[in-house]
């Protein structure tokens, strides 16, 4: 720390108190790196404020003294969009302590919340009134609402409710300047001028800080279907996914793929949670499927596991496990986001997240797996994700851990190859992590001219300085 530093310190304590004022690098420590240590850098300091005036005041004082300001929720992201870089000058301000819910409204089936409740918080919530907040990723527990928005987060229910920019409604954010834009309107009709949520929805808090969210909630099913099906192949799974959604439209909400080299990996590091669905190395490509009814009738069910049958008997699929309990159930997702830590174990993990047109992702399966193999040998693919809406984590482990470190030296040339497979599908290569640090260069080349353009003529605009997370997404 500099001397020069002081003052601003100074006045920070003096917003929020001095012991949330973190200095120490001890304390610090969490805050300079991501869940999983790939992404590190150094802060002047963190803060924790308590409530939208304390973060307007924090950002003032910061735009006053230059400092640039790096907002951070959960820290669950994958793409380093809430670490700072290593200078030791930029101020990361963290919402943790703001986790209020401010109302509950259950006729519009609305919820407002302070920016920093975690999403799990935030669902518990809504379910004391029948309700659910239909956002269902891994990382519910810890990943806080601001993330959650400023990352445009995805998740397993995308295919029936859409990504998270379809359930905000209304936003409070804090502007680089310092002052507050209150957004925070719960009208589904509201056609007064440019919808200014969405610039901020998926921005990473490169436009402005978000405090507050009203959110769409849906009603709570009073009964959810879930089936493990091990599926013969990407195309049988893809032609079961298309007789599905045409019988079940309304309530088919998820739909998982984990192939074949995927389940074996968790039956490898995760043995426990493989037996409970009596799954081995050699199980091959499976399938995770859920349906939620809003009216609570075994008619349903019997619907769905004739549906199922019928599946066996076009050879889509060698099985169908439907969870006779809540426990199976939970066993089921258990396995799905046991992938991640999974991977961790195996060693270094290139971590990928792409999208394609749905009909087009048994050609980025088997193109892009060739492509990579043409990189290198000791890449080994993992590959899972939201088959329903066309979003495949196209991941690679080491073939053994002792291979980790050629694996992250590879690891350019790995997503250069995967992503020029994408580009040729007209996919996407980032579908719901985000930029971050992690592609921005990337973002530059794939989205260059006018796309590139807008986007940082808007963030000339809103953040003429560049303070708001430099070195994120523009």
């Amino acid at each position: 720390m500099t001397l020069a530093a002081e003052p601003l310190l100074t006045a920070l304590a003096a917003v929020v108190g001095t012991d949330r004022v973190l200095t120490d690098p001890a304390d610090l420590t969490p805050y300079e790196t991501d869940w999983r240590g790939h992404f590190k850098g150094k802060a002047l300091c963190a803060v924790l404020p308590g409530s939208t005036a304390e973060v307007a005041e924090i950002v003032r004082l910061c735009a006053e003294a230059g400092v640039a300001v790096i907002p951070q929720g959960g820290r669950t992201g994958l793409v380093g969009g809430g670490v700072p870089n290593d200078a030791g000058t930029a101020v990361v301000l963290n919402l943790a302590r703001m986790n209020k819910v401010r109302s509950l409204d259950p006729m519009a089936m609305t919820i407002a919340v302070d920016a920093g409740i975690t999403l799990a918080a935030a669902r518990q919530h809504a379910a004391t009134a029948q309700l659910n907040l239909p956002i269902l990723i891994g990382s519910e527990g810890s990943a806080q609402i601001g993330g959650v928005i400023g990352t445009n987060a995805g998740g397993s229910n995308v295919l029936r409710y859409g990504m998270t920019r379809n359930l905000v409604m209304g936003l409070e954010v804090v502007l680089p300047d310092g002052r507050i834009w209150n957004g925070m309107r719960a009208l589904t009709k509201d056609n007064t001028g440019y919808a200014l949520r969405h610039l901020f929805i998926g921005s990473e808090g490169t436009l402005g800080i978000v405090t507050g969210a009203v959110l769409q909630l849906a009603p709570e099913p009073q009964r959810t279907t879930t089936a493990f099906c091990p599926v013969v192949d990407i195309s049988s799974a893809l032609s079961l996914l298309d007789s599905l959604r045409r019988a079940h439209f309304d309530a088919l909400v998820a739909f998982e793929y984990i192939s074949a080299a995927t389940v074996a990996l968790i039956a490898k590091y995760r043995p426990e949670l493989a037996s409970t669905l009596s799954v081995t190395t050699e199980t091959g490509d499976c399938l995770l499927i859920e349906f939620a009814h809003m009216r609570a009738s075994e008619e349903a069910d019997a619907a769905i596991e004739t549906d199922l049958g019928n599946a066996f008997e076009h050879g889509w699929i060698t099985d169908a496990l439907i969870a006779s309990s809540e426990t199976q159930r939970k066993a089921m997702w258990a396995f799905r986001e046991a992938i991640s830590f999974a991977q961790n174990d195996a060693g270094y993990s290139v971590k990928n997240d792409v999208s394609v047109p749905v009909a087009r992702i048994p050609d980025l399966l088997s193109e892009a797996t060739a492509a990579v193999a043409a990189v290198t040998p000791v890449a080994q693919p993992i590959c899972y994700g939201h088959l329903g809406d066309g979003n495949i984590h196209f991941n690679f482990s080491p073939a053994t851990p002792e291979i980790s470190g050629e694996l992250r030296t590879l690891e350019p040339a790995i997503v250069a190859a995967l992503n020029g497979v994408v580009q040729s599908l007209d996919g996407s290569f980032s579908a719901e992590h985000g930029i971050g640090q992690a592609k921005v260069e990337t973002l530059a080349k794939f989205r260059a001219g006018m796309e590139l353009e807008l986007m940082r003529a808007i963030k000339t605009l809103l953040d003429p300085d560049n303070r708001m997370n430099p070195g994120k997404v523009v």
